[in-house]
């Protein structure tokens, strides 16, 4: 059986619009420049997974992350 993944919500600031995307997902879109990281890719996307599962909403430029509770 399937893992689960936690459902993160995006919320875009421009319109407070949001939608919903596996772990994975947000983790690659954070990791590849959308938050503002530095390291190696694995150390970056490492940062983001715990501080999401920990609960911290994480944001950018255009959008907010955060795992739906």
């Amino acid at each position: 059986m399937e893992e689960q993944q936690p459902a993160v919500i995006r919320t875009w600031r421009r319109d407070g619009t949001t939608n919903v995307m596996g772990l994975d997902v947000a983790i690659e879109n954070l990791s590849q420049g959308g938050a503002n990281l530095v390291g190696s890719d694995s150390d970056r996307r490492e940062i983001v997974r715990k501080a999401l599962l920990a609960g911290e909403t994480l944001t950018t430029p255009l959008a907010s992350f955060t795992i739906e509770c």
